[in-house]
């Protein structure tokens, strides 16, 4: 008979328990109701202690909050294997290192000195799409406002900032970049 799983992998400790805890049973009530979700937190802090286009010392600051979440919708529905997948950002401190500092504002840029950056302190929808699988989960389709990651682009990972790398194969694409953001309109994966 299989075990359950208790998480350990590799001498790692198993996962604790979430940091909210049950919040008074809220978790099992929305898991039971098929809706999962993960709220995430990023900081980033660089610092230019000298050199680069602006020789002034500056330290910049970015964080920001992300919920992502999914609604079982084939419980309710009964069609097979249906979804609705969102995720919304607040990003606060619209403060890059690379663009105050280190490089001449007047030359296009390829790389970033840290990864979250742009578009000011502001809240957005990351996406919200409708999405379901057909032939054993081979096929997704989906509709709605999509972003790349949902689906493609996670080739590379970004623990180190290329543009021309992190993101994978678009990122270093400035004129396709602002349209793949994020966009109306349906896409299907094989």
């Amino acid at each position: 008979m299989a075990q359950d799983w208790n998480g350990t992998v590799l001498g790692f400790e198993a996962p604790p328990e979430p940091v909210l805890g049950e919040m008074l049973g809220i978790r099992k009530i929305l898991n039971d109701n098929g809706f999962t979700y993960n709220l995430g937190y990023l900081n980033e802090i660089g610092w230019n202690g000298g050199g680069g286009y602006n020789h002034d010392s500056h330290v910049a600051y970015i964080d920001q909050f992300a919920l992502t979440f999914n609604q079982d919708l084939e419980r309710w529905s009964a069609i097979p294997d249906a979804r609705i997948e969102g995720n919304i950002v607040n990003r606060n401190h619209n403060d890059d290192l690379t663009t105050k500092r280190v490089q001449d504002p007047r030359v296009n840029f390829n790389d970033l000195t840290q990864e979250s950056w742009g578009g000011q302190s502001i809240t957005r929808l990351g996406w919200l799409t409708f999405a379901r699988s057909f032939d054993d989960r081979r096929l997704t389709w989906r509709i709605g406002m999509m972003n790349k990651v949902q689906t493609f682009d996670q080739i590379i990972p970004c623990d180190f900032q290329l543009l021309s790398q992190c993101g994978g194969k678009s990122a270093n694409s400035p004129d396709v970049e602002q349209l793949e953001r994020s966009h109306l309109g349906h896409h299907a994966c094989v």
